[in-house]
């Protein structure tokens, strides 16, 4: 195991970068001095006056050579209770041959292959007749505000690695994200005399019961066939609820958050559509009023195995394990359905550690996963950067 590359990853754990709120500074400082010392010219492109992502080139980029993006965030989730972890969590911690901590797995052990592989490449970048675009965001987590703006410059690739955690197994696709703020408003009273008052708190009980019948009629839906079953059933959960202002107050408010995932056909329009159906039959019946707000969205994702770059990949995975790859699905959610709706390039999700690592308490990724990752990143930017562009039907 390279010493430096488990450097590298506890240097970006101790660097806490929680969104929200969004303290990512410290881990794009960090990046952009690596990638400076490295012998590359990175670049800083600010979303607001104190977050920015990192974006920086290797390669000559000739035309008809291969111009590819790799893209990595540098926001993990927050820590929760810190007491409940084992160490803490912005402390990395080696032990049993995992290495603990906040972004271990999600996903500072990918950028930390990532740099891993761009430090052995820069050296030798004029050699390279394509192009690899390192671009390392912030607010993957939160609102994609680090995406939006790198697409305001009117980016361009052919071919997107997201570096997301897939065991490096090659991901197709995944579903898409959503989420949503509600909030019912009935009227308050005294709770003695509660026929003078509307309980906005039954409001949104009746609502998340609807959802859960939702859930239930989408689950049957893909286990019958009826929908396209290339990625896992639509989700909608209810996360988060707040309502009450005191234990002898009839509620006024109450506010719920929902997280919706939408498989194959699955629009971010169907999806609303039938949200708003419920809540217009929970407020018709209840007689309480709600707002209604979209926090964020991102569309599913889906790349067809077909592709030469892919084709590429494989060919390291099989001679790396001695066995034929079989892509798979990204379990989580994740940028790239944007990168491929507005780069109308395909994206595949490939990435060191396991999703049921992410977003947990002890969260952690092994140190054969940092090994194999900044190996095979090495193996796959060199290929590719001195691959072709494939042309591709319409």
């Amino acid at each position: 195991m390279d010493q430096h590359l488990t450097e590298i990853v506890q240097d970006l754990i101790r660097l806490e970068s929680e969104a929200p709120p969004g303290r990512e500074a410290g881990t794009g400082e960090y990046i952009y001095d690596f990638l400076k010392e490295a012998g590359l010219k990175p670049h800083r492109q600010y979303c607001t006056p104190d977050r920015f992502n990192v974006t920086a080139e290797l390669g000559r980029g000739d035309e008809g050579s291969l111009s590819f993006l790799y893209c990595g965030h540098m926001d993990v989730v927050p820590a929760g209770e810190t007491s409940a972890w084992t160490t803490p969590p912005y402390e990395p911690n080696i032990r049993e041959g995992r290495l603990y901590g906040r972004g271990a797995c999600d996903m500072k052990g990918s950028l930390a292959c990532a740099l891993y592989a761009a430090k052995q490449l820069a050296s030798r970048s004029d050699q390279f007749s394509g192009r690899l675009q390192l671009f390392f965001d912030v607010d993957e987590e939160h609102r994609n505000i680090g995406l939006w703006r790198f697409l305001k410059d009117n980016p361009s690739a052919d071919f997107v690695i997201v570096g997301e955690p897939t065991d490096m197994e090659i991901a197709l696709g995944h579903r898409g994200v959503m989420a949503f703020e509600i909030t019912f408003t009935g009227k308050s009273a005294h709770a003695a005399r509660p026929g003078e008052g509307n309980n906005a708190i039954y409001a949104a009980g009746s609502f998340i019961a609807r959802i859960q019948k939702l859930q239930e009629e989408m689950d049957a839906a893909w286990k019958s066939g009826s929908t396209d079953i290339r990625l896992p059933s639509s989700a909608v959960q209810v996360t988060v609820i707040k309502g009450g202002t005191k234990v002898n107050m009839i509620p006024q408010e109450c506010t719920t958050e929902l997280d919706c995932r939408l498989g194959m056909g699955e629009t971010q329009e169907s999806m609303e559509e039938k949200i708003r159906q419920i809540l217009e039959q929970v407020s018709e019946e209840s007689g309480c009023g709600y707002s209604f707000r979209r926090l964020t969205s991102c569309p599913a994702g889906w790349c067809s195995p077909d592709g030469s770059e892919i084709a590429a990949i494989e060919e390291i995975l099989m001679e790396y394990r001695g066995r034929q790859p079989v892509p798979g699905v990204f379990g989580a959610s994740c940028e790239a359905g944007l990168l491929q709706k507005y780069l109308n390039a395909p994206a595949v999700i490939l990435g060191p550690g396991s999703i049921r690592q992410a977003h947990v308490t002890d969260e952690y990724i092994t140190l054969s996963q940092l090994e194999e990752g900044a190996y095979l990143y090495t193996r796959i930017f060199e290929k590719l950067m001195n691959a072709k562009v494939q042309k591709r039907s319409e």
